[in-house]
């Protein structure tokens, strides 16, 4: 089962691409390659509003997180990844695709499915504990830098003191 952490960003994006008729996707190949792309720019915009939100991390753990996308065009399943490698680059690319079995002659499919499906789960939910790891650590650095701003905050209460104090007296 997956853990729901407290942010708001998703890990594994999905878009579809036209229906099925004799197994056959519906879509021309034009209609893909949109998809693809709205597909890309929903996951880097996840990626930026992550990048955005938790700008206090270190760098290189950022580089770490991963979000998957899906496309359904007809019977198959296309599953992309992209990380953000720095300096506005990402990388994306086409990390495992798999066929729906659609009638009996193509149930041999079933198991591929069944495991590339369950290697995404099993992604995804390595990202989301990432995801609150690195949330931990922003709010652990919050913490550490609200306190040290409570302990100068005393420290100049009580040099203004001794100073009204000494020009007073």
């Amino acid at each position: 089962m997956l853990k729901k952490p407290t942010y708001k960003y998703q890990v594994l994006l999905g878009e579809i691409s036209g229906g099925i008729v004799d197994g056959k996707a519906l879509a021309c190949r034009r209609k893909q390659w949109i998809d693809k792309i709205k597909l890309m720019v929903m996951m880097r915009d996840e990626l930026n509003q992550f990048i955005k939100e938790y700008k206090t991390a270190e760098g290189q753990d950022l580089i770490k997180l991963a979000v998957y996308g899906v496309q359904v065009i007809g019977a198959r399943i296309n599953i992309y990844s992209m990380i953000w490698h720095g300096g506005g680059v990402y990388l994306f690319g086409l990390v495992d695709t798999c066929i729906l079995p659609m009638n009996l002659e193509s149930i041999y499919c079933l198991e591929q499915a069944f495991a590339v499906l369950q290697t995404l789960k099993s992604k995804c939910q390595l990202a989301s504990s990432f995801i609150m790891e690195i949330e931990r650590f922003v709010a652990r650095k919050r913490r550490l830098t609200m306190t040290e701003n409570a302990e100068i905050m005393k420290a100049l209460e009580t040099v203004q003191n001794k100073l009204s104090i000494s020009e007073g007296g």
